[in-house]
């Protein structure tokens, strides 16, 4: 009797570990410190491409940490006085299978939610002529995620659910811009993806 109690316990805590291990797994972030490549970056006024994947959610008034922008009228008035497709790509290092990609919106006070974009979609590739590319042809991609007339996002993050796909490159295409002050910006505080494992 006592045998096959000991050989219940050991086998419900092996049952523990392994769930417990695939949980730690599933919130693996592995966009945070990854390289970026945007169709055009600020890279000023506290809006650097670099910090989309620094694990800054919050925007902080004693940082000038906000995120990544694209063009604004202050700098690039003759592409963000027009509605444009825009886009930043995340290299992964490797082959991951992928299937949730999370999106925040910037935080910050009265600017929160501002130029989160109304069309869009989130597309993946293995091959590395996407990382050299430099358009936003959709040759070296596949999509899978698309949403349109998005809403305000309120500040909060936007969750991004797909069947999992293997994956090294990750690119959030704009194709619908929201209109501001600023002009027709796509603008993100950071990117994270979500269920991570090895293929």
């Amino acid at each position: 009797m006592k045998k096959a109690i000991w050989t219940l316990t050991a086998f419900l805590m092996f049952l523990l570990l392994i769930f417990s291990t695939a949980g730690a797994q599933e919130k693996v972030n592995l966009a945070k410190g990854a390289p970026v490549k945007p169709s055009i970056s600020v890279e000023a006024f506290g809006w650097f491409a670099e910090y989309v994947t620094d694990g800054m959610r919050e925007f902080d008034e004693g940082t000038p940490i906000r995120g990544w922008s694209s063009a604004i009228r202050y700098f690039y008035p003759e592409i963000a006085r027009e509605n444009s497709t825009q886009w930043i790509k995340i290299d992964l290092g490797k082959v991951y299978t992928l299937a949730q990609f999370d999106l925040y919106p910037r935080p910050d006070g009265s600017n929160a939610e501002n130029y989160f974009p109304i069309d869009y979609v989130i597309q993946v590739s293995t091959d590395d002529k996407a990382r050299e590319q430099e358009d936003a042809s959709d040759e070296f991609w596949t999509t899978v995620c698309t949403v349109t007339d998005a809403p305000h996002p309120d500040a909060q993050v936007q969750v991004h659910a797909f069947e999992p796909v293997a994956a090294r490159y990750v690119r959030i295409k704009a194709t619908n811009l929201r209109d501001g002050g600023d002009g027709y910006v796509f603008q993100l505080a950071e990117i994270e993806d979500r269920w991570i494992t090895d293929p």
